[in-house]
């Protein structure tokens, strides 16, 4: 809303920067197999949970997009990481699609994954697809902050150099 009229929606510009921060702070985290991947885990009130999803591949978008508007490039970095962090969820499955659901915390690793956690940085909790946008509109908010055809490749299933999955070149 605040995009939309800075003057009466105010309020949320410094709503969003301190949840941003916070997040930023809190919720960052990294696996321990791939501590160049950064995932955002969900926070109970008590605990970390190292788990997400697809409909969570915003996240990335998200920030860039706040970054953008509040000209904060520590926004649209860190929102770059996560739509690389989201990207490599598509690029080490066979299928070359992300999981539904999938997983970071090292204790948790089913022992049927452990070599693909090593590898992925992630295992997978929920193998469905259903044809979520998400991740396609962070790669949209990506190459509109960069303008590196990289984002607009890998929406369209090209291998980018950047990948560094063993299956880059699927069919």
């Amino acid at each position: 809303m605040y995009v939309y009229d800075p003057v009466r929606f105010s309020t949320y510009k410094d709503r969003w920067i301190l949840a941003a921060d916070s997040t930023i702070d809190h919720l960052a985290s990294h696996p321990s197999s791939r501590p160049d991947l950064t995932y955002l885990a969900a926070y109970n009130g008590q605990t970390l949970n190292r788990q997400s999803g697809h409909l969570a591949c915003f996240d990335g978008g998200n920030f860039v997009l706040g970054g953008l508007v509040l000209k904060e490039q520590k926004y649209v970095d860190f929102g770059l990481e996560l739509v690389a962090s989201c990207e490599n969820t598509y690029n080490q499955t066979l299928t070359g699609i992300g999981p539904e659901g999938f997983g970071w915390d090292e204790g948790r690793v089913p022992s049927d994954q452990e070599e693909f956690y090593q590898r992925a940085g992630f295992y997978i909790t929920s193998g469905s697809y259903v044809l979520r946008p998400e991740v396609l509109e962070s790669f949209y908010y990506a190459y509109r902050a960069t303008g590196d055809r990289k984002y607009q490749d890998v929406s369209f299933g090209i291998p980018t150099p950047l990948q560094t999955s063993p299956l880059q070149h699927r069919c």
